[in-house]
């Protein structure tokens, strides 16, 4: 909803179940088409599955750690 986002419009595509196709059209009108195949509800994931570790030289800004 903020208005600085670079995107225009978000589309979102759903079969009955689960999301399906994503579009989001740009300030300039290029449009990314994303698909979502092979869907999963409620999978178990390890702790450290989204472990963020930034490469070497580069600047963190945001909430340390």
């Amino acid at each position: 909803r903020q208005k600085d986002t670079g995107f225009e419009e978000l589309r979102l595509g759903f079969d009955a179940h689960h999301l399906r196709r994503m579009e989001l059209v740009d300030g300039f009108g290029q449009t990314t088409q994303l698909g979502f195949s092979n869907v999963q509800d409620n999978v178990k994931l390890p702790a450290d599955a989204f472990k963020f570790i930034p490469p070497k030289g580069v600047d963190v800004i945001g909430e340390g750690g």
